[in-house]
């Protein structure tokens, strides 16, 4: 699983961000209520006026840079805080969370393998899905949309075996339909016929929660736009009504970890393949 997922999922800072948090913090601490009778402060005082005039200190340096990238730039030449440091923590968190999600942002763009992921996850915060009362249809989901699971999008990316090679993405085609369709995520939620009947119920929450009065499924999913619409509804694109996003959400997992189950007993048992 990409470290991208894994911390867009639970909505974390990469090791590095709480560790600025931390040191501005402090900083924090010590140019505003830190009273000058105490060394640390004393510390600091003698390596920014070093700093200042064009020595090394390295604290001050890595202060100095944080405060600019952050777009803080005046407060470290004001040298002090008009703020308490309950406000200056706020402050921070929020600077700071601004970066991560668009560092972030940025590296999933540049991972191919982040495909689906990046249409359906756009804010560094954390999935609701993740407290499911049941774990396999956690793992499930989340593999759906992180790219790391069983269908053929992602399998036949490397050999299997010494006699495999690598499929091109045009020839991962899914095994079950024998339509000739990619095996990817959408084509697993929304198209594959093997599902037809596990779907119908999913569908029957759709109709009901996210389309319009005079809307129909079955119209809906014969243009491209509809189904992004739907799929992007299913696997976890927020919409402002949160009890429906949470029965789009929960009828996507029962479906996903019963059709997820019904592949696999058909690839490895009837099939007799690995992919």
């Amino acid at each position: 699983m990409a470290n991208e997922v894994v911390l867009g999922e639970l909505g974390w800072w990469t090791l590095k961000a709480r560790r600025d948090l931390l040191r501005l913090k402090f900083w924090g601490k010590i140019v505003c209520s830190m009273p000058s009778s105490r060394l640390v402060k004393q510390v600091y005082a003698h390596s920014r006026a070093r700093y200042e005039a064009g020595e090394k200190s390295r604290w001050c340096a890595y202060t100095h840079t944080l405060l600019t990238e952050l777009g803080m730039e005046e407060i470290w030449q004001q040298g002090t805080l008009d703020c308490d440091e309950k406000a200056w923590d706020t402050q921070l968190r929020e600077k700071i969370h601004m970066r991560e999600a668009r560092e972030w942002s940025e590296r999933m763009k540049a991972k191919p393998k982040l495909r689906t992921y990046t249409t359906l996850k756009h804010e560094l915060i954390f999935e609701p899905y993740l407290t499911h009362d049941d774990a396999q249809a956690r793992q499930v989901m989340t593999r759906l949309r992180g790219g790391t699971n069983e269908l053929r999008i992602e399998t036949g990316r490397y050999p299997i075996t010494n006699r495999d090679t690598r499929l091109e993405i045009h020839e991962r085609r899914c095994l079950l339909c024998m339509s000739g369709e990619i095996e990817d995520e959408k084509h697993f939620v929304l198209d594959c016929v093997e599902y037809k009947d596990l779907r119908m119920k999913m569908f029957a929450v759709v109709q009901t929660v996210l389309l319009k009065e005079k809307e129909k499924i079955e119209d809906v999913m014969k243009t491209e736009i509809g189904k992004q619409q739907v799929f992007g509804a299913l696997m976890g694109v927020r919409g402002e009504d949160r009890e429906a996003n949470a029965a789009l959400r929960n009828a996507a997992m029962e479906f996903c970890k019963a059709a997820m189950r019904r592949r696999k007993n058909i690839v490895v048992t009837y099939l007799d393949q690995k992919t």
